[in-house]
Formats: C-alpha cells, structure tokens, sequence
C-alpha cells in the first residue's frame, strides 16, 4: 500500500519533451553566459509560500477513544506569503514577507530580522507589482531570472521538491513550543519573520536544499539526468 500524491490535471499533463525543451531554451537564453551553471554560488531558485498561524496539528499521545482538541483563538486560515531564495551551494538569501496593508504598520520594520525584506499588497501574496520591483533589481544587478515552465514545479522547483515540506514541519514545531512558552497564546504575525529567520539557521534545514538543485538536475543543470518518472503521460 501506498499513499497517492496529489497531482492536478494540469500537471499530469506535462510530458518529459516539455521539460526537455525548457533545458534547451535556457542553455540559448545564457548563451556566452554558459559556466554560470557550473557554479554553485550562481544559480539560484525562488519559490513563495504560505506560513499559516495555525498550521495544521501533528500527532499526539492521548486516550483512545476519546476526541482530541488543540484550541487556537486565531484565525486557522490566517498566514503570511514570504519569498525565498536560495542558491545550489545551500546558501539563503534574505527573503521577502509580504503583509495584507495599504500601509505597513510600525510592527513589521521593528519585528523585521536585519537584512529581511517587507512588502505589501492588496491581498497579502505576490502580486506583478511586487514581482516587478524584484525583476528590476535583478535587471539592475545583472541578475538573469528565468521563469520555470508552468505546470512542472512539482520536477522542476528545488524549494518545492525539497525544502517547504521540512520548513513546513519546522515551523509547526516552533509554533507548538511559541505556544507553550508563552502560556497558550497565539503567535501574531508579526513573530513569523523572527520564527522563519531561527528555522532557517538550523543546519538540517540548509542540508536540504543542495538536495533539491540535485533532484532537478538544476546543478549539475542536465536534463540527461533528470528522472522523468513523475511525467505521467
């Protein structure tokens, strides 16, 4: 027996020819620019997720046949979108939280780690304005940002691969111990840009993504080498 990931139409959809050309579009986008994919330091993967107030419960030891709580007074559909960059070496740049305001409050700058970017916008995810701010830095800098073909994050995306699940249950541990240190109360929002920059210390975490480059054949960048077997069609 086992238990059957969830892949949506439209990923079951991608074929190994899809992938394989967007290998080929990259290698003629860089051009004379080629041996930047043969250093670690150099390529680089973002990917957004959502970190929720109230992440979904773990296991516990309780008495058998007796209903189980884990009481929150937030709200369990609450969360904040952060953007993280990494590099094939492991190494993690600053990311960036965005925050659901017309105008940021005091509190994100003062709970804000140093280094850690702030944005906002209307829904409090990644929208095109945001993004845009963060391509033209990257044009500023000499920085070629390549999108991932849609579809295929799921092959192709190393922080999605490898690196949001274990954050995931980081961050579900840590909100527990928030909680129990602090007399059951909820953590805010603002706390969740000083708990991602604590997780994102801890060494087992940074092991992981190195692994995620590798399973992507992002580096060493070669689509020979990919295992195409969750291409379903």
């Amino acid at each position: 027996m086992k238990k059957a990931e969830y892949l949506s139409k439209k990923r079951a959809v991608v074929t190994e020819q899809y992938i394989r050309s967007w290998f080929s579009e990259v290698q003629i986008l860089l051009k004379d620019n080629l041996e930047v994919l043969e250093k670690l330091q150099r390529v680089f993967n973002a990917d957004e997720t959502a970190m929720y107030l109230v992440p979904k419960g773990g296991l516990v030891i309780t008495e058998k046949g007796k209903p189980t709580y884990d009481v929150f007074t937030s709200n369990n559909k609450e969360n904040v979108t952060t953007l993280f960059t990494v590099n094939a070496a492991g190494e993690i740049a600053p990311p960036l939280t965005v925050f659901k305001y017309e105008r940021l409050p005091q509190a994100c700058s003062f709970k804000a780690p140093s280094g850690w970017g702030i944005g906002k916008s209307e829904n409090g995810w990644m929208t095109y304005s945001v993004f845009y701010e963060l391509s033209a830095f990257c044009k500023k800098q000499q920085i070629i940002l390549r999108c991932l073909p849609p579809n295929a994050t799921h092959i192709l995306q190393p922080l999605d691969v490898a690196a949001f699940d274990p954050l995931k249950k980081y961050w579900q541990r840590f909100v527990k111990t928030w909680r129990s240190s602090h007399n059951g109360t909820d953590i805010t929002k603002f706390e969740i840009l000083s708990a991602l920059s604590e997780i994102l210390k801890e060494k087992n975490f940074s092991k992981t993504i190195p692994a995620g480059f590798k399973c992507c054949e992002l580096y060493a960048f070669d689509p020979n080498a990919l295992k195409y077997d969750k291409c379903v069609t």
